[in-house]
C-alpha cells in the first residue's frame, strides 16, 4: 500500500517556523512584546466616557470624570490647559473654588498602564457669576418711630419710612414694655393680618413684641395706622421692614413663631419649620445686637438690630450677640409660588466694619482697625462739620483719595463734609490706619474692609450731588461697567437718618445708630453682588438739604 504524507520537507522546517514566531509576535501571542510600548502584555487602555464640559457659579467646586477600561491597574494625570496637576491622579478631578479667570479652561486627563496610555478629550469649564435669577430682595427697614407713651394708636408716615415700591410685602414690628397686642392695622390697601404666634411677652424683662403684615398692599404708600388692644407704657415703638418675594412669584404666610429668656448675651432666636426657600424677620426686643454682624450666618444684622434671612433653606434658630442680659424674640417666614429653589451664590462679602466717632484730627489721626486680610478692597468713609476732606492716609497699602467734583468728596453749605479713600488689594496684617484730613477737626469714620472669591476688585465708577430740603433724598446713581459690584453710598443728612432703600448693612455697633457712623448727621451702607446702580433714597425726617455720595467697584 502507497502511504501519502502531508507536510513539508524537512529542509523547509527552520523557515516555516521562523514565520509562524513572526505571527505570533505580530499578533501578540507567545509571550512576545505587546503594543503601545508595553512590555509585559495585556491590553492598552481605552476611554468609554470622556470627561463633560461643566458650567458653575464662581466660587463654587467643579469635577471631571473620566471612564476608561483596559488592563489594570490604571494610572490617571489630570492637565488644566496642557499643564499636569500636581495630585490630579484618579479617575475624577474637583477644582479648587473657582474664579472669573478660570472661565474657559480646559481639562483632560491621560489615561495608561503597561500596555500603553489613551488621551481624553478635553473639556471646558465655564464659570459665571449668579447661579439663577430667584431670589428675595430687601428694600426697607424703616426709622425706628417712637409713638407716645399711653396712647393706643399711632401712625407712621413720610420722613419715618420710605414710600413702598410695587410687589412688596410689608411687615409691622411692635415693641412695648407692657402685655398688649395689635388689634388692627390700616393704610396703604391690601389686607393687613395679624401674625399668629408673633405676640410675646416677657414679665420678668418688661418687653412686648407682635407682627402685623400686609401682602398686597398699594405701591406709593406713606401712611399706616397701628391701634392697639390697649394703652402702651415705658414705650411705644413700630418698625416697618419691607421686602420683594423673587421675580414672578407671589408671596403668602409660612409660619411664626416666638421665644423669650431672662439671661442671655448669646442668644439664641426663633426655630421655624418653614416649608419652601423663604424670608425671615428676626425681631429682638428687651437687649440689643452687639456688633455690626450680630446675627449668625446667613442672617444679615439690619440697621435697626433685625435679624434677616434672605433665601433661606432652613428654619434652624440663629444665634445673636447682644448687649444683654436677656432677649424676647418675634419671628415670621414668608414663602412663595418659587417655591424651593438654590439661593444665589454670593462672591462678594463684607469681612470687617468698623466706626470711629468723634475723632480728633489735628490734622493727622490714628485709626485702630481688626487686622486685615490679604488681598481684600478696603474703603473707609469720612464725615464732619468743618469742611474737612482726606487728604492722604499713610500705611503699607497703596491708598487712592478721590477728589474734584462728582467724586466722593463733597460738602454741603455749612461745612458738613464727606470723603472717602480706598485700597484695591490690601496688606496682610494691617491693624491701624493714619489719616491725614485737609484741616484740623473732629471727623467721624466708616471703614469697611470686603473680599471677593470672584477676582481681584478694580475701581468702576463714582459720583456725588447735593439735594435741595426732601423728606427722601434720593442717592447716586451710578451707570455700572462691572458684571459683579459692590457699591458704597454715603449721605449728610443733619439731624440724621437710619434708613435707605435696599441698602441693608450695617448697623453701627455698640448701641446703634442705625447706619449712622456720625451720630444724628451721616451714615455709609454697602450693597454686595449686584448690578444695578439705581439710586438709592434715603429717609429724611428733618425735611432739609443733604449731599450723598457714591463709589462702586466691580470684580473681575
Amino acid at each position: 500500500m502507497k502511504t501519502t504524507r502531508f507536510g513539508v520537507p524537512a529542509r523547509n522546517f527552520s523557515l516555516f517556523f521562523f514565520l509562524l514566531a513572526l505571527f505570533l509576535a505580530a499578533s501578540g501571542c507567545g509571550g512576545y512584546g505587546g503594543s503601545g510600548g508595553g512590555g509585559g502584555g495585556g491590553t492598552a487602555p481605552y476611554i468609554t466616557a470622556q470627561p463633560a464640559n461643566q458650567t458653575v457659579t464662581v466660587g463654587q467646586t467643579a469635577t471631571f470624570t473620566v471612564v476608561a477600561s483596559g488592563t489594570a491597574p490604571l494610572s490617571y494625570q489630570w492637565q488644566k490647559n496642557g499643564t499636569q496637576i500636581s495630585g490630579a491622579t484618579s479617575s475624577s478631578y474637583t477644582t479648587p473654588a473657582t474664579t472669573t479667570s478660570d472661565n474657559g479652561a480646559t481639562f483632560k486627563v491621560v489615561v495608561s498602564n503597561g500596555a500603553g496610555t489613551a488621551t481624553s478629550t478635553a473639556a471646558t469649564l465655564t464659570v459665571t457669576t449668579t447661579t439663577n435669577t430667584s431670589s428675595w430682595t430687601y428694600v426697607q427697614d424703616s426709622i425706628d418711630t417712637f409713638c407716645n407713651v399711653g396712647a393706643s394708636s399711632c401712625t407712621i408716615q413720610t420722613g419715618t419710612f420710605l414710600p413702598t415700591v410695587p410687589g412688596s410685602i410689608w411687615a409691622i414690628l411692635l415693641t412695648t414694655n407692657n402685655n398688649v397686642t395689635i388689634s388692627s392695622v390700616s393704610g396703604g390697601g391690601g389686607t393687613w393680618t395679624l401674625c399668629p404666634n408673633c405676640h410675646v411677652f416677657n414679665s420678668t424683662l418688661s418687653r412686648n413684641e407682635d407682627i402685623a403684615y400686609n401682602l398686597i398692599g398699594n405701591a406709593g404708600t406713606s401712611s399706616i395706622t397701628v391701634n392697639l388692644s390697649g394703652a402702651a407704657s415705658g414705650q411705644f415703638g413700630l418698625n416697618f421692614v419691607e421686602l420683594i418675594p423673587p421675580t414672578g412669584a407671589t408671596a403668602s404666610f409660612d409660619v411664626a413663631g416666638m421665644s423669650a429668656t431672662a439671661s442671655c448675651t448669646t442668644c439664641t432666636g426663633v426655630g421655624l419649620n418653614i416649608s419652601a426657600t423663604d424670608v425671615i424677620i428676626q425681631a429682638v426686643a428687651a437687649t440689643s445686637p452687639s456688633t455690626w454682624n450680630a446675627w449668625s450666618a446667613p442672617y444679615t444684622t439690619l440697621p435697626l438690630g433685625e435679624g434677616l434671612n434672605l433665601n433661606a433653606t432652613s428654619g434652624a434658630a440663629p444665634t445673636v450677640l447682644t448687649t444683654g442680659p436677656g432677649a424676647v424674640f418675634s419671628a415670621i417666614a414668608f414663602k412663595s409660588t418659587a417655591g424651593s429653589f438654590a439661593p444665589p451664590t454670593l462672591p462678594i462679602s463684607v469681612v470687617n466694619y468698623t466706626a470711629r466717632q468723634g475723632v480728633s484730627c489735628s490734622q493727622s489721626c490714628s485709626l485702630s482697625i481688626p487686622s486685615t486680610g490679604a488681598g481684600h478692597l478696603l474703603y473707609i468713609e469720612a464725615a464732619d462739620m468743618t469742611s474737612s476732606h482726606i487728604s492722604s492716609i499713610s500705611g503699607p497699602s497703596m491708598w487712592v483719595i478721590p477728589s474734584g467734583s462728582n467724586t466722593c468728596q463733597i460738602t454741603l453749605s455749612g461745612g458738613d463734609a464727606l470723603s472717602c479713600g480706598y485700597v484695591l488689594s490690601s496688606t496682610a496684617g494691617v491693624a491701624s490706619l493714619s489719616v491725614t484730613m485737609s484741616g484740623s477737626t473732629n471727623a467721624s469714620f466708616a471703614i469697611w474692609e470686603v473680599a471677593s472669591t470672584s477676582g481681584a476688585f478694580a475701581f468702576d465708577v463714582e459720583g456725588s450731588a447735593t439735594n435741595i430740603a426732601s423728606f427722601v433724598p434720593s442717592g447716586v446713581a451710578l451707570a455700572l461697567t462691572g458684571s459683579n459690584d459692590v457699591i458704597f453710598q454715603s449721605a449728610f443728612v443733619p439731624g440724621g437718618t437710619s434708613s435707605v432703600s435696599f441698602y441693608p448693612m450695617p448697623r453701627v455697633p455698640p448701641g446703634g445708630q442705625g447706619a449712622m457712623f456720625l451720630n444724628a448727621n451721616a451714615a455709609s451702607v454697602v450693597l454686595l453682588n449686584t448690578t444695578n446702580g439705581a439710586a438709592p433714597l434715603w429717609v429724611n425726617q428733618q425735611n432739609n438739604a443733604t449731599v450723598v455720595s457714591g463709589v462702586a467697584f466691580s470684580t473681575q
